[in-house]
């Protein structure tokens, strides 16, 4: 099968929206957070969404 690179960009507002959409996707699509983030003005921590993907990033090892 061919890999076909998917990224969703937009509607991310909570941190388990990420979990939703690795879940959904198969873990194959990459999502974009921007103005729910906190450093946009938004309610999400931008330090959570960094920890979040580093500990995927980890568990991928």
């Amino acid at each position: 099968m061919r890999n076909i690179p998917v990224t969703y960009a937009g509607g991310v507002t909570v941190m388990v929206d990420l979990e939703r959409i690795k879940t959904a996707g198969m873990e194959c699509v990459d999502v974009t957070v921007r103005s729910a983030l906190d450093i946009f003005g938004g309610n999400l921590a931008y330090k959570e969404v960094v920890a979040w993907r580093a500990q995927q990033k980890a568990s991928m090892v």
